[in-house]
């Protein structure tokens, strides 16, 4: 029974890592050891042997209820000049008729998906992800991270300057009510021609509201700048 719930939880695993999308799949497929393209490629088999039968299937039979009309209006009105074109003609149509109708669709998307999947694994040993859920995966993200920026401006309160002490713990800390994406660890901050660079970021209390702290040591005049950012003195300058 043991032996079957390992397999079973492998099986569960493996086709999960093969509908997510990338970087999540390789997350996912580290965390639990799973070969996510070895799994794209049996269940894109699968979805391809599935779903085109069904889809071709579902075409005939779509076309033989739907042929009878057609043919019927033909040898009333144009026998006996009829030809096999006539009727390729219906065949044709009955065919659009059939990628039309929303009964088809998830069988086509099933074989296409299917077909995507293992044509990547042939060419290049890669996994593909579920067109769905990498469009509910991003969704659910993008959606998170407005709420996420929502709560941080709430969080930070209205856009104020900066305020700058120095001494303590830290040559110099920088209180501003935005982030600075430059000011990334190990970014040197010239400021009133002295260097620092930053260690570190937190969020401290300022003025009723949070601000980011940016946490920044002198440098040393002989370590290399890498990254170098100029930084204005604000027009109000505090002391905490």
């Amino acid at each position: 029974m043991n032996e079957f719930g390992r397999l079973l939880r492998e099986i569960i695993q493996g086709i999960g890592s093969a509908f997510l999308p990338s970087p999540e799949r390789e997350r996912y497929a580290r965390e639990r050891g799973v070969d996510p393209p070895r799994w794209s490629m049996l269940l894109g088999i699968g979805q391809l042997c599935g779903g085109l039968p069904l889809f071709l299937y579902g075409g005939l039979t779509f076309m033989e209820a739907a042929f009878h009309a057609p043919a019927r209006v033909l040898l009333e009105n144009w026998w006996p000049g009829l030809q096999s074109t006539h009727f390729q003609g219906v065949t044709m149509l009955n065919w659009f008729g059939w990628f039309m109708h929303p009964a088809s669709w998830p069988l086509l998307y099933l074989s296409l998906v299917g077909l995507a999947r293992c044509l990547a694994f042939a060419a290049s040993r890669e996994a593909i992800g579920d067109p769905v859920v990498w469009a509910v995966v991003r969704l659910w993200q993008r959606l998170s991270s407005a709420r996420e920026s929502r709560t941080l401006l709430e969080r930070l309160g209205p856009p104020r300057p900066d305020r700058i002490s120095e001494g303590g713990e830290f040559d110099l800390v920088v209180l501003s009510a935005r982030e600075k994406p430059e000011w990334g660890p190990g970014t040197t901050v010239e400021h009133e021609e002295r260097f620092f660079q930053v260690v570190g970021r937190e969020f401290r209390p300022d003025r009723g509201f949070e601000s980011f702290a940016y946490l920044l040591d002198e440098q040393d005049p002989a370590e290399i700048i890498r990254r170098l950012v100029r930084y204005t003195r604000p027009t109000r300058r505090n002391s905490d």
